[in-house]
């Protein structure tokens, strides 16, 4: 048995300042966007990632050197800006980059 919203009837609460019609579109609107956000999760379930894959692209199948990298293995996260410096593009360069480094704080 699925649970759903009630009926409104004459004498059901609507708050102040709405009407009955603009009451019963809200909560049509709010269950629309629970069910939306229900089947946006059920489309993840069971989508995982296959660790022997993993553990073959990061070398941990048959050595350890892993260990001794800067990431240790892990995956990292792409950044907005080129950190390294390394790049002349001024739309990858962070402001600090480009400006000589940090403002001064205070009284002149």
């Amino acid at each position: 048995m699925q649970l759903k919203n009630g009926v409104l009837s004459g004498k059901s609460y609507v708050p102040d300042g709405l009407s009955k019609a603009q009451y019963e579109k809200l909560r049509k609107a709010e269950v629309n966007k629970k069910e939306a956000n229900y089947q946006r999760n059920v489309k993840k379930a069971g989508i995982f990632m296959d660790y022997t894959d993993f553990y073959i692209k990061r070398g941990t199948d048959t050595k350890d050197d892993w260990i001794r990298t800067v990431t240790r293995g892990h995956d990292m996260a792409k950044t907005k800006f080129d950190w390294s410096g390394a790049s002349t593009d001024v739309d990858k360069l962070p402001e600090s980059f480009i400006s000589g480094g940090k403002k001064k704080k205070g009284r002149k």
